[in-house]
């Protein structure tokens, strides 16, 4: 988490009264006769009260990745955005990302439309670049 607040701090994706980051969160929805349940390293999400997350934009997943890992980063974060869809109730496009080691992966959930980014090399520098872009962008499309 201390290399991703970096990022953060320098992308800014907050604004105030309107959007914050929650790390730790649980999220959960019912979808048929299955429950998601999800817990997210970070969120990115609108604010209801003190400090509870209302409507969530943007799902970041992060896997240290080891010998024997057996998380699926990118499966927790879809189940997060179908739960977001889900709370939300609206039509409007969920995001996510995850990391893994060195590479980060950016998506986006419109409807039943998935789509998944290519692989960021956090460690060079265009891909640095192109997810401080992302991340800044996703601020602007969530207050759109």
């Amino acid at each position: 988490m201390r290399f991703l607040s970096v990022i953060l701090q320098i992308a800014k994706p907050e604004e105030k009264q309107k959007i914050k980051t929650f790390f730790e969160r649980n999220i959960r929805a019912d979808y048929e006769s299955y429950e998601i349940s999800v817990d997210v390293d970070l969120m990115l999400a609108s604010v209801k009260g003190l400090n509870t997350p209302k409507t969530p934009y943007f799902f970041l997943q992060e896997l240290k990745k080891g010998k024997k890992a057996t998380n699926d980063p990118e499966a927790q974060m879809l189940a997060a955005m179908l739960a977001a869809q889900i709370q939300n109730q609206d039509s409007k496009p969920v995001f996510g990302g995850y990391v893994v080691g060195r590479l980060w992966f950016f998506a986006i959930l419109e409807g039943r439309n998935y789509s998944l980014s290519s692989a960021f090399d956090i460690t060079q520098q265009p891909d640095i670049e192109q997810v401080i872009c992302c991340l800044r962008k996703l601020k602007e499309l969530v207050l759109s």
